[in-house]
């Protein structure tokens, strides 16, 4: 049990390439340290490093530059891939809830917000968003 050490995890991946069942692996959701402390682990260790790095980022959640993540990634640091998922907030961005608000937000019609929760139209009309995402 218990968390996985830098050192498992680069050696791990790296076991993975050399059988050839991956080119090249990378984090998700991670920090600057955990990103910048994997890099340098692999490294020190003689292992390739992750080459990528996964994590929420659109115009409405940009902690990924607020928290040191894309300066950690960037080619002057430890030259890591950044890709978003979540890119369009979860439908926010695209105007789907501007007439009728996400579920959880519809504090003006009770019976139209549980409407959206029987038949949602996207993760904003979901309790709980998923599990592992959150509301902004």
């Amino acid at each position: 049990g218990g968390p996985a050490s830098f050192e498992d995890v680069c050696l791990s991946m790296e076991k993975l390439i050399e059988q050839g069942k991956i080119r090249g692996w990378g984090l998700c959701n991670d920090n600057a340290y955990g990103l910048t402390a994997c890099t340098r682990t692999a490294k020190m260790l003689g292992t390739t490093p992750p080459c990528s790095m996964q994590g929420d980022f659109s115009l409405i959640d940009r902690k990924s530059e607020e928290n040191g993540v894309a300066e950690a990634a960037s080619p002057y640091n430890e030259n890591v891939g950044f890709m978003s998922y979540n890119a369009l907030a979860g439908g926010m961005l695209t105007g789907k809830y501007l007439d009728t608000p996400a579920a959880l937000d519809d504090f003006s019609n009770r019976d139209r917000a549980m409407e959206s929760l029987r038949s949602p139209r996207g993760r904003m009309d979901t309790r709980g968003c998923g599990g592992t995402l959150y509301r902004y």
